[in-house]
């Protein structure tokens, strides 16, 4: 059975050469040597001020730390706007926020939101970038410049892309805050964690928010805080597969566009991941109702990556429901594209009929 995700190996020699400097400082948390220079690493391939930038233990430790930032001093006392189509991690962060929750529907194809309501000062609009499509990250950046309220962005798996095409962000809007995943299914993997850029308006304690809330005279200054600094021996994996990255991106792209080529005899869309190195390939159905059941009979394991809110409703959310019903992630093991992917678009071009 062909597995989904088979991240690239980190070398264990670049691994130990980053620790071996944390060991010199004699320091493994609490923004250490690896962290900072996997931080400036990462400020300067995307052009960004570094004061601008923090680390965490995850990015929804961070997607967190922004919500619980904005809404403590920045006045966030009216709504607060959530996609109902989102990764798991978004129905998490909005069940413990717990009040003024309003659910928003997206477009089909950009992915923004479609509320109908006036977006006010003291609203709050937490966004997904889906499936690592950096190249919307421009349109996202536009669109939340016009409004006169904080934007949260979540563009989990889209810093691969952007790295490889050369993209920054010098572009981010004031009243942003984007979140990125360093997860181990990222190319850029620090097992866990994840990199938090802020616009200008931004508060400037987020980094300070994940160890605790204490300021720079050991006073616990912000309460509401967490623990969610990154550890030395994630920024030094950070740091290793970095070294490898653009030739892992290459391979992995590669194997993307055998995938096109193969998917194309039988008429299976992606949904637009194809030209993002990242380990994920989503393509579109009529209704995947099933289809991972069916397609796991075949011997090929399929997911969801996204899910819906219980708070989904045909009345005002059908686009996000529509979505979740025609998107699947099918297996991509990109080492061994010739041996199973023909063979797998048989079984999915008889499935979707």
């Amino acid at each position: 059975m062909f597995e989904l995700l088979r991240c690239p190996s980190i070398s264990i020699e670049n691994l130990s050469k980053y620790l071996e400097y944390s060991n010199k400082c004699q320091q493994y948390s609490n923004f250490g040597y690896c962290e900072n220079l996997l931080k400036e690493k990462l400020s300067k391939a995307l052009s960004v001020p570094i004061n601008n930038t923090c680390l965490g233990s995850s990015a929804t430790s961070l997607l967190e730390i922004a919500c619980s930032a904005l809404m403590e001093q920045k006045s966030i006392t009216g709504n607060i706007y959530f996609p109902v189509f989102s990764f798991f991690s978004t129905f998490s962060i909005a069940s413990r926020i717990q009040k003024n929750i309003t659910w928003f529907d997206v477009n089909p194809v950009s992915f923004l939101p479609k509320i109908n309501t006036e977006i006010r000062e003291c609203d709050l609009l937490y966004m997904n970038i889906p499936f690592g499509q950096s190249s919307k990250i421009d349109e996202f950046f536009l669109y939340a410049k016009k409004l006169p309220c904080f934007v949260i962005i979540d563009a989990a798996a889209c810093l691969p892309g952007l790295i490889f095409k050369k993209m920054n962000l010098k572009k981010i809007p004031p009243n942003v805050i984007i979140v990125f995943s360093l997860h181990a299914t990222k190319l850029l993997s620090c097992g866990e964690g994840g990199l938090c850029i802020s616009g200008t308006d931004a508060p400037e304690n987020i980094k300070r928010l994940t160890n605790f809330g204490i300021d720079e005279q050991r006073n616990q200054k912000w309460p509401n805080s967490f623990n969610a600094k990154m550890s030395e021996f994630n920024a030094a994996a950070g740091l290793s597969s970095l070294e490898d990255f653009e030739n892992n991106a290459l391979r992995i792209l590669k194997a993307k566009q055998k995938a096109k080529q193969i998917c194309s005899k039988y008429n299976i869309n992606f949904f637009g991941d194809e030209t993002e190195p990242t380990l994920t390939m989503n393509i579109k159905v009529k209704n995947n109702n099933n289809f991972t059941e069916r397609l796991a009979l075949k011997g090929y394991v399929s997911r969801r990556w996204w899910s819906l809110s219980k708070s989904a409703n045909i009345k005002n959310h059908i686009e996000s429901i529509n979505l979740y019903h025609s998107l699947i992630g099918v297996p991509f093991d990109w080492e061994h594209i010739d041996i199973y992917f023909d063979s797998m678009c048989q079984g999915i071009d008889v499935l979707k009929k």
